[in-house]
């Protein structure tokens, strides 16, 4: 599996369609990220305005699954990179014939 997405990553023009799937993919990353904390942060302030006596909690915790949901996007996104920049190709190489 792995060598047919390093085979498919490198074509006669150097990178190929792999490379701009990676560019792709990063730009989804990114708005899916975006996106993610928008809702995060909106459900949080809705929840302050229902119950203020609960907001320390609320922001704790809005702090947290803000701070995974970064961890997350760019680890995705240096996958991305990875991938773009041609680490496939160089896994290829290294692979037993």
């Amino acid at each position: 599996m792995l060598e047919m997405l390093a085979e498919g990553a490198v074509s006669t023009w150097g990178l190929g369609l792999g490379a701009g799937l990676a560019g792709i993919g990063a730009g989804i990353v990114t708005v899916g990220a975006a996106m993610g904390m928008s809702n995060i942060a909106g459900k949080s302030v809705e929840s302050i305005a229902r119950q203020p006596e609960a907001a320390d909690a609320i922001g704790k915790n809005m702090l947290l699954a803000a701070a995974m949901l970064e961890g997350v996007a760019l680890f995705a996104a240096a996958a991305c990179f990875m991938a773009q920049n041609g680490w496939l190709a160089v896994y290829k190489d290294a692979l037993p014939k």
